[in-house]
């Protein structure tokens, strides 16, 4: 998602993007929503935070705009955060504005792939992608590429069990 942004503004200022292939439209905003620690100096719990934080940004998107967000809503439970994902889609949506969301929130996932996750105007245009796998030797290793596809359940979990407690041998 960084390397999204990043390309994103090199093409604006017109530098080189080292990428094989990069199209994309110039964007008059450009912001983000990252999870972040929760802030020890504020009235606010995390999940409020992060909705201040939505909130802020929203008052910023016009037409034309790439929003940027990751992980954000995933310090609630995965229907309440899914619920509150979709609606600040939709409304972000209503802005025309261009939205990359990385989750692991499958409720959302589902949502979208059922075509329940309304966006503005009745239109549909959500795309995945996904972490390209490889198992080798009964052992799965991500390959750091991005290639279109549904949202898999299950691999992280798997490899993150083998990382830290050894292979199932």
């Amino acid at each position: 998602l960084q390397a999204v942004g990043l390309s994103q503004i090199m093409m604006q200022l017109g530098f080189y993007v080292p990428a094989d292939f990069f199209e994309a439209s110039a964007a008059g905003f450009i912001g983000s929503l990252f999870s972040c620690n929760e802030d020890a100096h504020t009235i606010y719990g995390k999940l409020e935070q992060e909705l201040v934080a939505m909130k802020s940004v929203a008052g910023m998107l016009k037409k034309g705009s790439l929003l940027l967000m990751n992980e954000i809503l995933a310090t609630t439970s995965e229907r309440e955060g899914a619920d509150i994902a979709a609606e600040a889609i939709h409304a972000f949506s209503e802005t025309q504005s261009h939205l990359i969301f990385v989750t692991h929130l499958k409720c959302l996932a589902d949502m979208a792939q059922e075509k329940k996750l309304a966006l503005a105007e009745g239109e549909y245009a959500i795309n995945y992608v996904t972490e390209q796998w490889k198992e080798t030797d009964g052992r799965v290793k991500k390959t750091h590429r991005i290639v279109k596809g549904s949202p898999e359940t299950g691999i992280l979990e798997r490899e993150l069990l083998e990382k830290y407690f050894g292979s199932k041998e």
